[in-house]
């Protein structure tokens, strides 16, 4: 067993998550292509055990607050990651949710090639799918949008409301709480504290999240609609 392979299984265990072995087959599968082409496409700026960590348990960190929210709001299994880039963190979140079908939106054509090789790659084909178009050009709703892309949730908020079901929920991957209520405040006025509230058409929540072997702050900032 690799050591990546190591940390991989030693942190699914320490975020409760348990997976089957060919969804950790998938896993591995993707690590291998986004090592061997990170170079050509600069998807990420990690690899190895970083790349696993900062990638790979930092996409699946949140996976059972999100399994939580989907499971109290019914039918929450249409998915779509904005920006998507290398795939995170739609990929990891579509092979541990093997419920869900997602849209990867990426407007680079290198960086959908890659998904493209990856969906075939990873067997995700038929419920995966790759979008090589801008947020602004998507004309689907969505239970559930994900992203880490994007710098400033307040500058796309248009877009990701547009896409979003009446009952789904934004999920933004960020850092320090702080950055989340700066960005929030972007919106409008927050009413209540720094965990949960309402600003703007939005119910907020902000989840403190714990990433594997990872000294930093990283959190889960969800929002709905009223």
């Amino acid at each position: 067993m690799s050591n990546t392979h190591r940390i991989l299984l030693e942190g699914l265990l320490q975020l409760n998550i348990s997976l089957d072995e060919t969804q950790i087959h998938q896993l591995l599968t993707y690590e291998k292509e986004i090592s061997l082409f990170n170079d050509i496409y600069r998807l990420v700026n990690a690899k190895d055990d970083e790349l696993i960590i900062k990638h790979f348990l930092d996409s699946l960190a949140p996976l059972l607050i999100i399994k939580d929210m989907m499971n109290k709001r019914g039918s929450s299994t249409s998915c779509a990651d904005i920006g998507s880039g290398g795939g995170f963190p739609a990929i990891p979140l579509s092979i541990a949710l093997p419920e869900t079908t997602w849209s990867l939106v990426e407007r680079s054509k290198k960086r959908c090639g890659f998904l493209e090789n990856v969906v075939a790659s990873c067997n995700l084909a038929g419920r995966v799918n790759v979008l090589d178009r801008d947020l602004k050009e998507v004309d689907h709703r969505y239970d559930l949008v994900t992203f880490r892309a994007f710098s400033s949730i307040h500058e796309v908020l248009s877009s990701l409301q547009r896409i979003i079901t009446d009952n789904g929920i934004i999920c933004a991957y960020k850092g320090k709480v702080e950055t989340s209520l700066d960005e929030l405040r972007q919106i409008g006025t927050i009413s209540g504290d720094e965990h949960k509230g309402t600003v703007g058409s939005f119910f907020y929540q902000i989840e403190p999240i714990k990433v594997p072997f990872l000294d930093a702050q990283r959190h889960l900032l969800v929002l709905s609609l009223h």
